[in-house]
């Protein structure tokens, strides 16, 4: 993905993914969706106890068959 990329996780569980992607490239902007409140709560301990920057972490609770996605396109896309 390239470093000023945008990137989406539907179910983003514990967040490492996007921790991971964010903290390679922090001009990346990622999103990630889960339905679960406490997954969305965790995802946010995640990205707080690696210190991984959060200005461009976009984690919502929401069910993505009835979201409208704030992108027009992504760069990466993972489920």
């Amino acid at each position: 993905v390239k470093k000023d990329g945008v990137t989406v996780e539907f179910g983003s569980g514990h967040g490492l993914f996007l921790s991971e992607t964010l903290r390679q490239a922090a001009d990346r902007k990622v999103y990630g969706y889960d339905i679960s409140p406490v997954a969305v709560d965790l995802t946010k301990a995640v990205f707080h106890a690696s210190a991984t920057s959060q200005n461009n972490l976009h984690v919502l609770k929401a069910d993505i068959l009835q979201e409208e996605f704030p992108e027009k396109s992504y760069d990466a896309m993972t489920a």
